[in-house]
């Protein structure tokens, strides 16, 4: 049992939070499970519509190097042999974890958080974004989105996405298919590697999950929740 036991919906789960301060919602659950596309944005439309402020932030925005640049240093862990590539290939390794959680602390003491250089999905995954996010001065809600997230401690709330296998294969691929097949395969199995013992790990700290395997839009006037269960999806 805990404080948030009886809620069904996003809309019980808001009037459960405090009623002052920033509060900090996570969203995570492995890749193509629509985490940032679909659940994210619904559930700011959603607290929106209650009268709520509430803004996102995602992890991927806190990646250390840009997409072109990791896809180069994995490459040179691969031809440097097993040891090497193993270590690179630990996504663990990938965001700057620190400065996640700085920004957070940061933003739940009520101070503006103004981020330069950061990933930006919309630029081909280089360092040009810019995020400034103004927290107000008595009750918010953020949004923190992304796959490794679990372990975060500033996060309050955890929510796990879930969706089938073939379905979030489909998802990725349908992204990242203009780096054609193999490369899209491989970026699912490597994903695939890390994501199961890191949710293995942190299931403890997961609230509740949300079922993802249909599509789902901005209009949806609320979103069923479910308690997590036992044993973890993977």
């Amino acid at each position: 049992m805990n404080q948030y036991d009886g809620v069904k919906t996003i809309r019980d789960l808001i009037r459960y939070l405090p009623k002052n301060g920033l509060s900090v919602i996570g969203i995570t659950g492995p890749a193509g499970a629509g985490k940032t596309k679909m659940i994210t944005p619904l559930m700011q439309a959603i607290i929106q519509s209650t009268g709520e402020w509430c803004t996102i932030l995602g992890l991927d925005s806190f990646f250390k190097l840009s997409s072109e640049a990791r896809a180069e240093w994995l490459k040179e862990g691969k031809e440097s042999g097993e040891r090497e590539y193993a270590f690179r290939r630990d996504q663990m390794g990938w965001w700057d974890f620190p400065r996640v959680e700085s920004s957070l602390r940061s933003l739940k003491a009520g101070k503006p958080l103004h981020l330069a250089n950061v990933y930006n999905r919309a630029d081909k995954g280089r360092l040009t974004g810019v995020i400034h996010i103004a927290p107000p001065p008595e009750r918010g809600i953020l949004l923190i989105d992304g796959v490794a997230i679990a372990h975060l401690r500033e996060v309050d709330v955890l929510l796990y996405v879930h969706a089938e296998d073939d379905i979030r294969f489909g998802r990725l691929m349908a992204r990242d298919i203009h780096r054609g097949y193999d490369a899209a395969r491989e970026r699912f199995e490597l994903t695939q590697e890390f994501e199961g013992p890191y949710f293995r790990d942190y299931w403890e700290r997961i609230h509740y999950c949300v079922d993802n395997s249909v599509s789902r839009t901005n209009t949806d006037d609320d979103l069923p929740i479910i308690v997590k269960p036992e044993q973890p999806f993977f």
